[in-house]
């Protein structure tokens, strides 16, 4: 029962056992899925003898009551977990169908968990892949004489190729020289060349090749140097593996609102906890909601980043964080203080840790050149100059970012403020905009997208790109109104033409993907001129 919590667990964790997940399943996963669950469930089953009576049982105890033939797993006197063999105590037995079931889910939620797509597609390219002649040399073409055309000599020379070919020579001689032109000699194994031969004279080539360079004192003055630079960057070496193997975010971008989370309590916990890739699977499926300006917001903040049905998405979904209920001084406290501020919030040490993962980078790629220049023989470049620091300084930001999204009661205070601030040796811009909804609940959803934007992305501007102008009276009363509705697309509600909110009857058949996914587009293009993730 514990292996089946576990296994689980974790498919669970992993989002596995999403119905959007396992709706996305090719035949070919399902059937490495079935296959793997039947087999290793059957074996699993019958190896641990799941259907037969236990020797042993478990069972809770108190008031210091352990039999003879008992041990104590867990506890005290008062009241302990024990294991036992007595005779006298028959234990609560599962059915072996029961049993043999919870053998089939353990299996099959292991295999969720370690055979995706793209690993069932592996295994079932193997073959293929295993059976590609890549590595064997191409059958010379025949003469009309049945002959080799490289046979300058006709027959006298096909013994020479056969010795070549199957190495008891190491030169062709006068046979290798056709029109004064010497024959490329193809190395791989022969296409009738028995795999052990090929395989040994692989080796042979290996060791003769490995007594000639260990001979050179210069490749063992290669390798210590090689070492040496190594152990000089041995922190960023482990550093890299710690990251890789973590899977340590690529990039942090945190927006901050003084809305209200949309989210209950135990929603946020349970996604978090068992649903840590709904981003990447539910989300994706943006559903408008304008029921409170939270969720008209989380819907634009969804659609204008992570949607796939416009361009290729702004970011990670991971990567990005909404701060509900921040104080709406936040990106003011942020710029006074900030590694104060972001300790508070709980979010330093990620940031940190992104910003260590882009040096770490950085001192592989220079390590890496170095390491090349050694075994080349090259001299070794010389280390960046001071000024280098300041030259990787946008790349940071462009990783690590802030934006400041807060409802203000009053329209003079909606405004957009820029707040400077130095985090960890590094210059940073928050974008602090605060923007007002006494506009009227039909205009508010169109201005989060444009609000949201200008949070969002630095000197980002939408323009129209139609110098059309259309005249509200085009479609008043007259013959053939619906003829008119083909101005609509021309009509667009980003730039203007805030008469159109006014006309229910029109926004029924108004296009809204036509201009929305124009707006997105370009904003995600000015966006990821900007931001990025290593």
């Amino acid at each position: 029962m514990g292996l089946l919590i576990l296994t689980v667990g974790i498919a669970l964790h992993s989002d596995r056992f999403h119905p959007t997940y396992l709706i996305n399943l090719t035949a070919e996963s399902s059937f490495v899925l079935g296959l793997f669950t039947i087999l290793i469930g059957t074996w699993f089953n019958g190896l641990f003898g799941l259907g037969k009576l236990s020797r042993s049982y478990f069972r809770f105890s108190s008031g210091n009551t352990i039999l003879e033939k008992e041990v104590v797993l867990i506890g005290g006197i008062k009241f302990a977990l024990v294991v036992g063999q007595e005779p006298s105590i028959t234990p609560v037995e599962l059915s072996p169908s029961l049993m043999r079931i919870f053998s089939f889910l353990i299996c099959f939620s292991i295999a969720l968990t370690c055979f995706s797509t793209y690993t069932a597609a592996l295994i079932f390219e193997a073959p293929r892949r295993f059976a590609q002649n890549s590595h064997i040399c191409p059958v010379a073409e025949k003469s009309s004489k049945g002959r080799d055309h490289l046979d300058p000599e006709g027959a006298s020379c096909e013994l020479v190729y056969r010795a070549l070919k199957l190495g008891y020579i190491k030169d062709l001689g006068t046979c290798g020289v056709i029109n004064n032109e010497k024959i490329e000699l193809c190395t791989l194994r022969q296409f009738d060349e028995p795999l052990l031969h090929y395989s040994s004279r692989l080796f042979f080539q290996f060791v003769t090749h490995a007594r000639s360079e260990w001979k050179d004192l210069v490749f063992w003055h290669r390798m210590l140097n090689v070492f040496n630079m190594q152990m000089t960057h041995i922190k960023s070496i482990l550093e890299k593996m710690t990251y890789v193997v973590g899977n340590s975010p690529r990039a942090s971008h945190h927006i901050f609102t003084n809305l209200p989370n949309p989210n209950t309590p135990l929603k946020e916990f349970v996604d978090h906890w068992f649903r840590p890739n709904k981003c990447l699977t539910e989300d994706l499926k943006v559903a408008d909601d304008s029921s409170s300006m939270s969720s008209a917001f989380e819907h634009v903040y969804k659609e204008i980043l992570f949607n796939p049905s416009y361009a290729e998405a702004a970011g990670f979904c991971k990567e990005y964080k909404i701060h509900w209920n921040s104080p709406i001084e936040s990106c003011e406290k942020l710029a006074h203080a900030p590694e104060e501020f972001l300790r508070s919030m709980g979010i330093a040490e990620q940031i940190k840790t992104v910003i260590n993962r882009f040096l770490g980078q950085t001192n592989m790629a220079v390590l890496k050149l170095q390491i090349k220049s050694i075994i080349t023989g090259m001299p070794i470049p010389p280390p960046p100059p001071p000024e280098a620091g300041t030259k990787a300084q946008p790349f940071v930001t462009s990783i690590t970012s802030f934006q400041c999204f807060m409802k203000v009661d009053k329209v003079q205070d909606a405004k957009l403020s820029k707040r400077p601030f130095q985090l960890f040796g590094y210059d940073y811009v928050a974008r602090d905009l605060r923007f007002s909804d006494n506009s009227g609940p039909e205009k508010i959803h169109i201005d989060l997208y444009k609000y949201f934007a200008q949070a969002m992305a630095e000197g980002e501007t939408y323009s129209s790109e139609t110098q059309w102008h259309v005249d509200p009276e085009i479609f008043g009363s007259g013959s053939y109104p619906l003829t008119r509705l083909e101005y609509l697309k021309y009509i667009d509600l980003f730039f203007g033409s805030q008469w159109l909110q006014s006309r229910q009857d029109l926004l029924e058949v108004y296009p809204y993907y036509y201009h929305f996914q124009r707006f997105i587009e370009l904003f995600r293009q000015d966006y990821r001129s900007q931001r990025t993730r290593l």
